[in-house]
């Protein structure tokens, strides 16, 4: 697994000025759901750069310009299909609705795409107060590895892991807080 530092919501049928509005209002469509602005740079822990891609319910068709790639959404009933294309290299990712796991990122360094993770790694001054930050957060519960100098919180699947990772880094209890992402299984086309 791999750690990212953190940094919208797109409606699924909409025209291209209402996606402009949605992208810089930031409205969140999905009621009690929280929504990360897709497309949107995150440095993993290596350095990398990487971008969200977006969930099931908010994506758009189109092709986007993100970085130095090219990423291609296409919509099929119940599946969205992600295709980067970084200099010669092309990957696919199919994304499910029933995807419990369906939050992904791009990694440009890699060129692949990763999966998010339903955990955050937390360095905190006292480990002694990780059930603390559990209890003030929407969090499910966390174990801490204070002779590793880390913490995992589990979240829930509706709690966006890199915008709980912004929010607990505003904490003073907290030095720091990242992602962990897997590569999903690699399916041939």
């Amino acid at each position: 697994m791999t750690s990212l530092s953190p940094n919208l919501c797109i409606a699924r049928n909409c025209s291209i000025a209402s996606l402009v509005a949605f992208c810089l209002l930031g409205f969140n469509l999905k009621g009690d759901e929280e929504r990360v602005e897709p497309f949107q740079s995150v440095e993993i822990a290596d350095g990398a750069l990487a971008f969200t891609m977006p969930e099931f319910g908010d994506a758009v068709a189109g092709s986007f310009r993100v970085g130095n790639s090219q990423i291609t959404v296409e919509l099929h009933e119940e599946n969205i299909k992600l295709k980067a294309t970084t200099g010669t290299v092309e990957r696919v990712q199919w994304v499910s609705e029933t995807d419990e796991f369906g939050r992904f990122i791009y990694n440009e360094e890699k060129k692949r795409f990763e999966r998010l993770t339903h955990s955050v790694r937390i360095v905190m001054e006292d480990y002694e107060k990780l059930n603390d930050l559990v209890e003030e957060t929407d969090a499910k519960g966390g174990k801490a590895f204070p002779d590793l100098d880390f913490a995992i919180v589990n979240l829930p699947k509706e709690i966006h892991p890199l915008d709980f990772s912004k929010r607990v880094e505003e904490r003073e209890d907290v030095k720091s807080a990242s992602i962990e992402v897997e590569t999903p299984k690699q399916i041939p086309l």
